[in-house]
Parts: structure tokens; C-alpha cells; sequence
């Protein structure tokens, strides 16, 4: 605001300026003319006494009566015009002087503004710069912790105290045993009342995630066009399936009666001890018949015949 008001004044000041020379250069023709007026005025004269009869008679004598009248109102007519070109310059300079002062004012303000921005300015600057050394000086403390540290030697007296001092144990018990019964009981009811709340937060939760479940259910339950759309796709899906898939129309077997598989016929794992246990049941005689027809059943897988002892069980 403060550059539009000077822009203003300054320009204020320019067409008043140009006002006052177009004045100044008015008085200046007048009073050239109020000269040439005057200068004229004796030759008149002079013309009018010299004149003739037959001067007369062809009209110059009321010519020069006329330009005689004439220059005399002109010179009264010039003497009020310069008084006001002047009176008007002096107002002129009057409102220079004012837009002089408004200007300097304008220009003092903008100067205080400027002088306060930079000022701002220089505080922040001192703030970013206070600021910085700060975190500077914090990070080479952090630094210097991390390098003392790094390269500290490891203190274990604490942790030996704590080994070696039997006594410790011994000092914590007593402690407890000398609390208060009502502060045991306020830290009992605690603890109870958090497990309760705990408890009472996993039934809310199971509930609230029953009753979802409940509610999926229901809704699939009534919309019988759902269900019945799952049907009609699974259906057709085993249709497509028995007609154009290859692998279903390949004859299925189980790989643990493949004698030349490398899993196990009696528990389906790769690496067992079913031999150990078959040899075992073999080796003792007091067995009962069905155990014994349940041995035999048992078919021995022949890649394991050559373990000598228990191996780790694999789960497939």
C-alpha cells in the first residue's frame, strides 16, 4: 500500500509541476507581449497625429483608433492575467510543497518497513542459526556417547554383584513378607480385576464375532437363489471337469502300496522306524495272534531294510 500512495504522490507531483511551468511560461508571453504592446503604443500615437485628410477619408484613422483602444485594454487585461498566473502558481507551489512532505513521509515509512522486514529477518536468521549450533552441539554429544560407548569397556560388576550376593533373594523376600495385608490385598484385586476385564473382553469379542457369523449364515440361509447358484455352477463345473480334464479320467493309486515308492506302506512318511517296530513285535513271543496278523499285514518298505538304527521322523 505504502508503493501505491508514493506511486500516487510522485505523480501528483509530476502533472502539478508541468501545471505550474505551462503558467510560468504564460506570465513569460504575456509580459513579451505587454513589451511589444508598449513599444507599439508611441507609434500609434505618432501614426494618429501624423495623419492626413485623405488619410482619413480611405479609414486609417479609425484603424489606429481601433488598434490604440485595443492595445490599451490589452495591457489592463494582461496586467490581471499574469496576477492570477501568479496567484495560481503560488497555490501551485503550495501543493508542491504539501506532496513534498506527503512524499518524504511515504518514503520515511517505506524505509521503517523495510528496515523492520530486515530486521525480521535477521532475527530468524540468528534463530536458524541458534537453532543450528543447538542440534549441531547435540549430535556431536550423541556421537561422543556412541563412540565412548562403542569402545567402553563392558561393565559386569552389577550383574556379578547380583550372582554372588546370595543374600539378595533372601532381602527381597523379607521385604515382601514386612508389606502391608491391605497393600497385598489392593494388588491382588487388582491383578483379578484386570484378568476379569481381560476375560470379559474375549466373551465380548467371541459373542460379537458369533453373531456375525450367525447373521452371514441366516442371510445366505434365506437367499435360496445364492445357494442354489453355487449349485448350479458346481455342477457344472464337474460336468466341464469329467468331460475335457485328463486328469481325472486317469485311474488313481496310492503310492504307499507301490512297492518301489519311497514311502512307507505303514505311515505314509518317507524316512520312519516301522522296521524296528515290526522286528520288535517279531522277536517277542508271548504276542497275541492278532498282533502277529497285524505284523504280517504290515508291509516292510525294502529302501529301509538296510537302517541299523532310528532315524529322525519327516513329516510330509
Amino acid at each position: 500500500m505504502i508503493e501505491f500512495d508514493i506511486f500516487d504522490a510522485r505523480a501528483d507531483l509530476k502533472r502539478i509541476v508541468k501545471y505550474k511551468a505551462k503558467d510560468l511560461r504564460r506570465i513569460k508571453e504575456l509580459k513579451a507581449m505587454r513589451i511589444e504592446w508598449e513599444r507599439r503604443q508611441p507609434v500609434v500615437d505618432k501614426e494618429l497625429s501624423q495623419l492626413t485628410e485623405e488619410d482619413i477619408d480611405r479609414g486609417w484613422g479609425e484603424a489606429f483608433e481601433t488598434e490604440k483602444h485595443i492595445l490599451h485594454f490589452s495591457l489592463e487585461l494582461s496586467v490581471e492575467d499574469i496576477l492570477s498566473k501568479k496567484q495560481q502558481v503560488r497555490e501551485y507551489d503550495e501543493e508542491i510543497e504539501d506532496l513534498r512532505i506527503e512524499l518524504e513521509d511515504l518514503e520515511r515509512d517505506m524505509e521503517e518497513c523495510i528496515l523492520n522486514e530486515t530486521m525480521e529477518l535477521e532475527s530468524y536468521r540468528d534463530m536458524e542459526l541458534n537453532r543450528a549450533s543447538t542440534m549441531f552441539a547435540d549430535e556431536k554429544a550423541c556421537r561422543v556417547r556412541l563412540q565412548r560407548i562403542r569402545w567402553g569397556t563392558r561393565n559386569v560388576r552389577k550383574r556379578v554383584i547380583w550372582r554372588e550376593r546370595q543374600d539378595v533373594k533372601t532381602l527381597e523376600k523379607e521385604m515382601l513378607a514386612k508389606r502391608q495385608v491391605e497393600e497385598l490385598g489392593v494388588l491382588a484385586f487388582e491383578k483379578k480385576q484386570f484378568v476379569k476385564h481381560k476375560l470379559e473382553q474375549a466373551i465380548e469379542n467371541a459373542a460379537r464375532s458369533r453373531a456375525k457369523q450367525n447373521e452371514v449364515t441366516l442371510e445366505m440361509k434365506r437367499d435360496a437363489g445364492i445357494s442354489q447358484g453355487f449349485d448350479e455352477a458346481v455342477q457344472r463345473m464337474q460336468a466341464i471337469t469329467q468331460e475335457y480334464s485328463f486328469q481325472y479320467r486317469l485311474p488313481k493309486t496310492d503310492l504307499r502300496e507301490d512297492l518301489n515308492s519311497a514311502m512307507c506302506s505303514g505311515c505314509g512318511r518317507i524316512t520312519c522306524d516301522c522296521h524296528l517296530k515290526g522286528s520288535n513285535t517279531v522277536g517277542t513271543g508271548n504276542d497275541t495272534p492278532s498282533k502277529k496278523q497285524e505284523t504280517g499285514n504290515v508291509m516292510i518298505n525294502p529302501r529301509s531294510k538296510n537302517r541299523l538304527a532310528r532315524r529322525w521322523r519327516y513329516q510330509d
